[in-house]
Parts: C-alpha cells; structure tokens; sequence
C-alpha cells in the first residue's frame, strides 16, 4: 500500500512538473526581454557602444565580403537584413547577411563546406558561435559575427553562409517595415 501511495505522489509531482514547464513556456517572452542572452538567441551586451544602422550593415557586410574573396566563393549572391534581438519588435537590432554560393558539381558537398570553413579560419575567424549563440552545423566568430555555414537545402550545389551580427543597433525600427536588401553587387 506505501508503494501505490508513492507511485500517487510522484505522479502529482511529475503533474505539477509540466504544469509549472507550461507556465515557464507561456511566460518565457516575458522572462527572455530581462536576459543578456537567450539559447540559440544573440546576446546583447548592454555595456558594448551601440551601432547606427550603417555601421550595422558594414559589420556584416564587410565581413561577408572577406568570405567571398578568401574561400573564392563562385557566383555568390546576398541579402542584408535587420531583425530585432527579442520577440517584441523593440531595439536593439543586429544585421543578417544570407549569402549563397555555388559548390562545383565534381566535389563532394561537405568537402567543399568544411573547405570554405578552413579557408575562413585561415583569416581570423575562430571555430563555434559568438559568445550568447548557439548554432548546430559548421559554425565560426569573428568580431562577434557568427557565420552559419551549409547547404541550401531547397537549391543542390549551392551553399549557404548566414552571417549573424552583434544586438547593438539602438535605433527604434519597431514600427517599420524594412525589407531585405540584395547587396550581390557589394560582394565583389
């Protein structure tokens, strides 16, 4: 009899278990705008200078440039973006860079990715995310950046560099629409 009255007590400790992870998840957004860093999620450095949103985009872009030229990317193309550091739209705002490539027919794909990895290694950047992100994949930091390196999955033999940068764009696009931005010609 002690033992089903055990069994009893576990089970309403394991229901009060998933009643309080419901209510960790429901109210994580909130508890997620008081943290410096998220997983998975960029960190944000309150003391760090903050950017304007040119210096933003040249924190990426120059650095997706630098890839480009130092792994000899063939028929890379870009787009720079903005997104907001948390779920409510608010500052600060870090830049991405998509930037696709294309991988030679006659090479093995996972080769050529690790291959452009070293290339990049081989000019400062350092191997895993930026401090505050955590990525799966091939993933390498420079400068704060972090550069997620892999196949497109939706195009064969192109390959994919989404460059992240640093939550320091302070200026209030929270009620603005600001689409992507091709930069294929700066990547040159």
């Amino acid at each position: 009899m002690p033992l089903r009255h055990h069994g009893h007590a576990a089970r309403i400790r394991a229901g009060s278990l998933t009643v309080a992870a419901v209510a960790a998840v429901l109210t994580g957004c909130a508890a997620a705008t008081h943290t410096t860093s998220s997983p998975g999620g960029p960190s944000v450095n309150p003391s760090a200078t903050p950017l304007t949103d040119d210096e933003t985009k040249a924190q990426i872009v120059d650095l997706a440039k630098e890839i480009v030229a130092v792994a000899a990317l063939q028929e890379a193309t870009g787009g720079y973006g903005i997104q907001s550091c948390n779920d409510q739209g608010d500052p600060p705002y870090l830049g991405q860079v998509d930037l696709n490539f294309q991988i030679p027919a006659d090479v093995d794909e996972n080769g050529y990715l690790h291959n452009v990895a070293a290339a990049m290694t081989a000019h400062g950047w350092a191997a895993g995310s930026a401090p505050g992100r955590y990525l799966a994949g091939i993933t390498l930091n420079k400068n704060g950046v972090t550069a997620s390196i892999g196949p497109n999955v939706a195009h064969p033999h192109i390959g994919n560099i989404e460059l992240t940068g640093q939550c320091r764009d302070m200026t209030d696009h929270h009620h603005q629409d600001i689409p992507s931005v091709d930069i294929t010609a700066e990547l040159h």
